[in-house]
């Protein structure tokens, strides 16, 4: 059951993020889908941490056709942010993150996992992992529309309407200079 679930969400995931970033972007714009993405991530890991049977892990997978859209198009959002010269520093540090994430995750998961399904454990709940995931989700989140609210829109965005969402790059650069905007 286990490897059926690993591969219907490894399926959800590809299918999604080759076919829905056509239909989804052009509707909510990339801010608004790596904000629901991620909050959609949070649900569907605090979802997982209170499944018992291995059926119920499948009432989570199409909470992913959405959520799986957050990081590729975070990537795009911060891609358009930096100037070409810059890219390779950009990929290289996601890619660095990436790793690190790689390696200290597994090693926290696993410790949740052994102290909270151990006989001795304060509170018996091997879901731990999971509830922990879906709250680092819903504060990446958070991170996100603060840093999104701060920040000025891309160059190439300025005439979309969810450009509005921040300050403009004049009013930026008034504000910077001191003057108002």
């Amino acid at each position: 059951m286990i490897g059926l679930s690993l591969a219907a969400y490894g399926g959800v995931i590809a299918f999604s993020q080759a076919r829905l970033p056509k239909v989804v972007l052009p509707r909510l714009g990339e801010r608004r889908t790596v904000v629901y993405g991620l909050l959609l991530v949070g649900l569907a890991f605090v979802g997982q941490s209170f499944s018992v049977e291995g059926w119920q892990l499948f009432a989570w997978v199409p909470v992913w056709f959405l959520a799986s859209l957050a990081m590729p198009t975070m990537n795009a959002m911060m891609s358009k942010q930096v100037p070409a010269d810059e890219q390779g520093e950009l990929q290289g540090a996601n890619a660095s993150l990436f790793g690190i994430s790689s390696i200290i995750g597994p090693f926290v998961f696993a410790q949740l996992f052994g102290t909270f399904s151990a006989s001795t454990a304060p509170v018996f709940f091997p879901g731990m992992g999971f509830l922990v995931a879906g709250l680092i989700s819903v504060a990446a989140a958070t991170l996100v529309v603060v840093t999104i609210r701060k920040a000025p829109p891309s160059p190439e965005r300025l005439g979309e309407p969810e450009a509005a969402i921040g300050p403009s790059i004049e009013d930026a650069i008034a504000q910077a200079d001191g003057g108002e905007a």
